[in-house]
């Protein structure tokens, strides 16, 4: 079976934080006498699935919940329970030299690639130009009332 890359790399992912996504059954009693087990109906590779919706659209919480048929409030908690296992990570997969010898090696390295001095590490994103409406268009939109410590935007 053929899976992209990415698929792969999701797959991965969720293989390593399944375990703080998944929520036990927990009994519930309903009417005094029936008991049934009520658990969460999102699975985890949608809780997943639903937080790199929002980390990669930048969309707001509704739409992403909309986008997966679930709640705002819902979509919320989601995406901060996903936030903290993926962070949960970051000693795993996050390394910076702490011998003075491999600093100074890797910040000569840095300086005879890009003539950038005292760089220990990067990061890799992508930069996005979001255009700017304009300097009329926000004098005009932005009304200021109050003082120095309240602004108000109409």
């Amino acid at each position: 079976m053929f899976l992209h890359k990415s698929t792969y790399s999701v797959r991965q992912l969720l293989d390593l934080i399944v375990e703080r996504l998944e929520t036990p059954y927990r009994p519930v009693i309903f009417f005094l006498c029936f008991i049934y087990y009520r658990n969460a109906a999102i699975t985890p590779i949608s809780q997943l699935l639903l937080t790199l919706r929002y980390f990669a659209t930048g969309s707001m919480l509704v739409v992403v919940g909309d986008f997966c048929g679930i709640h705002k409030s819902t979509a919320s908690r989601i995406v901060k329970k996903v936030s903290e296992a993926i962070a949960s990570l970051r000693d795993r997969f996050i390394n910076f030299p702490e011998d003075p010898h491999e600093i100074d090696r890797i910040c000569t390295k840095f300086y005879e690639v890009a003539r950038f001095p005292r760089v220990i590490g990067t990061i890799d994103c992508t930069h996005i130009k979001i255009p700017s409406p304009g300097q009329e268009m926000l004098l005009r939109e932005a009304m200021v009332y109050g003082s120095e410590d309240f602004l108000y935007f109409h």
